[in-house]
C-alpha cells in the first residue's frame, strides 16, 4: 500500500504538467487518455490490442487488465 501511495504522489507532477499542456494548447486538441496509435501511428504494435494499449499523456503507457 505504501508503494502505491508513493507512486501516486510521484506521478502527480506529471499529471499536472500534461493537463496544463492540454489546456494551454488552444489549436492542438488533445486528450489525456488516448489509444497508443495516436502517439505512434507508424508502429504496427500500437494497433494490435487497442483496448490494452492506452497512453497517459505523451510518455506513460497503461495496460489495464480487463478480463
Amino acid at each position: 500500500m505504501k508503494q502505491a501511495i508513493q507512486m501516486k504522489y510521484a506521478l502527480l507532477w506529471y499529471y499536472y504538467s500534461e493537463f496544463w499542456r492540454i489546456q494551454s494548447s488552444y489549436h492542438n486538441v488533445s486528450t489525456f487518455f488516448k489509444p497508443m496509435f495516436y502517439e505512434f501511428p507508424d508502429s504496427l504494435l500500437a494497433y494490435e490490442d487497442i483496448a490494452r494499449n492506452i497512453m497517459l499523456g505523451q510518455s506513460i503507457k497503461l495496460s489495464p487488465n480487463i478480463h
